[in-house]
């Protein structure tokens, strides 16, 4: 897919989900949280992804539901620096990732924030916790 076509992408995709509220397992406008959201941008590009239950404290408990990026090679490639419309994870205090978003330009990024909703917050802000970027295969790399 063309850079500028994805620039486009993800330019639409942050205003139309841009404000919705926190919901945990959301899938939708109606509610939405971090992997949810990435499985939405995931659909727009064109990609599928199995979508699995969790439980709210999965962090809490070592489970990381985000090891599947680094075993779908034919989906993500795990690279160096953000780059617009890749995957970053955050590691929030746990042994293990346990928050995500989506890269956007000028080092911003996409989430979904319990308390705010789908939000956008430069990247600096979680500089010292940042687990990798993933990108999507066919797009960066």
């Amino acid at each position: 897919m063309e850079k500028p076509v994805v620039l486009k992408k993800l330019e639409a995709f942050s205003k139309e989900f841009l404000g919705v509220p926190f919901a945990h397992m959301g899938r939708n406008k109606n509610g939405m949280d971090c992997f949810g959201l990435i499985i939405a941008w995931l659909f727009v590009l064109g990609k599928s992804y199995r979508d699995h239950g969790y439980d709210f404290d999965w962090a809490k408990k070592g489970e990381n539901h985000f090891s599947e990026l680094d075993d779908l090679p034919d989906l993500f490639v795990r690279i160096a620096t953000p780059l617009p419309g890749s995957v970053v994870l955050i590691n929030g205090g746990f042994d293990v990732p346990s928050h995500a978003g989506i890269v956007l330009p000028q080092k911003k990024m996409l989430h979904a924030l319990e308390k705010i909703g789908v939000a956008i917050t430069p990247l600096s802000r979680y500089q010292h916790t940042i687990y990798g970027y993933y990108g999507i295969k066919g797009i960066h790399g």
